[in-house]
């Protein structure tokens, strides 16, 4: 492996591979495909001054060990400055 492919996870693309299309290119092209349909599902949310929140204190499917599956997920609320 280059060091390039471990930095970024692929290999160098060549300005000539992208003017003759391979097939490495294409391959590209569709994972754009894929991060779009998954991003379409993505709901942007904005937060305004003096809104309540709840923080998250524990990511999803972890537990605290003395707690076991009640354990708290969520702190607050917040209100936003």
């Amino acid at each position: 492996m280059t060091p390039y492919a471990l930095t970024y996870g692929h290999d160098a693309i060549l300005p000539m591979e992208i003017a003759v299309q391979c097939l490495r290119i294409a391959h590209q092209h569709d994972l754009q495909a894929v991060s779009r349909a998954y991003n379409k599902r993505v709901k942007n949310k904005s937060f305004e001054e003096g809104e309540i929140v709840w923080k998250a204190v524990l990511p999803l499917g972890t537990h605290v060990a003395g707690y076991g599956k009640w354990s708290p997920t969520w702190e607050g609320p917040f209100i936003i400055n």
